[in-house]
């Protein structure tokens, strides 16, 4: 129950017993006409149950309700539970013909208190939620997925698959309208005291835009986690702020959202409300999850999940290698600095869209078709095709790398995400992996195991 229930039930030890028989005039309409109260010490401990029962025995034998409470706990044993408890626990003192149970801590101090309604549902202990959305990489079209082209063009698609990192969100909702927010692997916390409080100030402003986009009618402690830092290219930002709204919209009265809602929500909350520059595939391809072909035209996004043959999948997941490199890079920044290019060459973007989708398509049917050598040929020609178009992709050292990775056998690759750093994929058979590790060590490009997703948000839920 809440704490101002609580207060309903609670006396001090150092309380009259006659200022007890007037509290029960409060709780008996409560507890179906029986009056029980719960005494606490001066620090919030339990000191004991005293019900209408007891002290009409005890006024029965001559006592004197001038006396303290305490009286009376001094010579009753009270039963309790601890914050661990079970429904199994909690029925077999009810089957004594309990009222009502208090809960304490570790130190004895009183938590909460369980009411014998009839329901086994009021006695559960309080549950956790959780959900997770996988990270992604994406392999062709990005860059067509931009409003201000979509717009224009109406014919943007890309190929992307989730991969097996994951951001996670946990929600354990208050018995207020608090609302307190933790990043566990930023170690940064912020708390509002309603959903109307939060205010944006540079901390924790993602995690904010998921909850005041998805608007819950309760308190909460949401808690994220991502194994991706933001600015590697993998989608860490939009994976997090869908994982908050696909659980926040699960707790919901009517969890109206479905994918593409979630989705779309998650795209308002970065592209809108907090206006980071970026593309929609972020959003639908780690909501979706799986590897898929995502189409964005200007009334909607179609998300069609690819039936790849599993020998043809495994070999790509084989033969791709993964580097992490250089510093994390402002994703706003530079998409801010390629929408502006882009605008200034209206005629460049025409050709653009029409290249890139030609080499979308052709990649796509590449691996449904198990032609991977052409995979990883048109890989290396949609990443030439992003630098010519978007120069602020890479930079010399980037170069550099890509054009060492080919030499030592690369067939071809990009960076992912909006470039300058974070993590770059190559293609090549895996003869020449070992001399592409060899090259690209000093540079300081770290090997990563990368390997494909098929799930994309998941939401459960467990006993605190």
């Amino acid at each position: 129950m809440n704490k101002n229930e609580l207060k309903k039930f609670l006396v001090g030890n150092k309380e009259t017993l006659k200022d007890v028989l007037e509290k029960f005039n409060e709780t008996a309409p409560l507890l179906g006409g029986k009056g029980v109260v719960v005494v606490i010490e001066d620090d919030g401990s339990l000191d004991g149950v005293v019900s209408d029962g007891d002290l009409r025995r005890y006024i029965l034998s001559g006592g004197d309700l001038n006396l303290s409470v305490s009286t009376l706990t001094q010579k009753k044993e009270c039963k309790f539970l601890t914050s661990n408890h079970s429904s199994h626990e909690i029925l077999r003192l009810f089957e004594l013909d309990l009222v009502l149970i208090p809960v304490v801590d570790k130190n004895l101090k009183l938590i909460d208190i369980l009411v014998n309604n009839g329901s086994i549902d009021s006695f559960k202990q309080p549950k956790i939620f959780r959900a997770r959305v996988p990270l992604r990489v994406s392999f062709a079209g990005g860059g067509t997925d931009m409003s201000y082209l979509m717009n224009e063009y109406d014919n943007a698609a890309v190929l992307t698959s989730s991969i097996n990192r994951f951001c996670y969100a946990t929600v354990i909702v208050r018995p207020d309208r608090e609302i307190h927010l933790l990043s566990k692997d930023l170690g940064l916390s912020y708390v509002a005291k309603s959903l109307e409080n939060i205010a944006y100030d540079g901390n924790l402003d993602l995690l904010k835009a998921a909850v005041k986009i998805i608007k819950p009618k309760f308190g909460f402690n949401l808690e994220t986690y991502s194994e991706a830092g933001c600015g590697t290219g993998l989608g860490g930002s939009s994976a997090l702020v869908g994982a908050i709204i696909g659980v926040l919209n699960f707790l919901s009265y009517d969890s109206s959202l479905d994918t593409y809602g979630i989705a779309d929500l998650a795209y308002q909350a970065e592209r809108i409300e907090l206006k980071i520059s970026g593309g929609w595939q972020d959003q639908y391809a780690t909501v979706f999850g799986g590897i898929n072909w995502i189409e964005f035209r200007k009334k909607n996004a179609i998300v069609h999940p690819l039936k790849i043959r599993n020998e043809f999948l495994r070999e790509l997941e084989y033969n791709l290698i993964y580097f992490k490199f250089g510093p994390k890079r402002d994703s706003h920044k530079i998409q801010t600095l390629k929408e502006t290019l882009a605008k200034e060459n209206i005629e460049m973007n025409a050709a653009f869209m029409s290249r890139m989708n030609e080499i979308a398509i052709g990649m796509k049917e590449s691996l449904l078709l198990g032609r991977l050598k052409k995979f990883g040929d048109y890989l290396d020609e949609a990443w030439k095709l992003k630098k010519l178009m978007s120069p602020y992709s890479t930079n010399e050292n980037i170069d550099k790398i890509y054009k060492a990775a080919k030499k030592a056998g690369a067939l071809g690759g990009k960076v992912l995400g909006a470039g300058q750093g974070g993590y770059m994929m190559l293609y090549a058979s895996p003869l020449y992996h070992r001399e592409i590790v060899s090259a690209l060590a000093p540079f300081g490009c770290i090997q990563e195991h990368l390997r494909f997703n098929d799930t994309g948000l998941e939401i459960w839920s467990t006993e605190k």
